[in-house]
């Protein structure tokens, strides 16, 4: 297993669990790394009804969260 470090070698919180779900698909946090594709194939098998979409969190990990971190959700019918 690979750590994903910063320039000042702190440990970053590199996580495949901080996905985001939308609508009919899934944002799934994407880091440079091997286990990018085994992470996307466990994610599909969990929601195989939604499309999942790769992005690349390397310059959002920096702050040391990922993709669900910096969203806010919203209920249903709350707008």
């Amino acid at each position: 297993d690979r750590l994903i470090m910063n320039s000042a070698n702190q440990l970053l919180p590199a996580s495949y669990v901080n996905y985001v779900l939308i609508n009919n698909a899934v944002l799934m946090p994407q880091y440079n790394d091997p286990q990018d594709s085994h992470a996307l194939a466990i994610v599909q098998q969990c929601y195989p009804a939604r499309e999942i979409v790769p992005i690349n969190a390397c310059e959002l990990i920096q702050q040391f969260g990922s993709l669900h971190c910096a969203t806010l959700h919203l209920p249903e019918n709350t707008l």
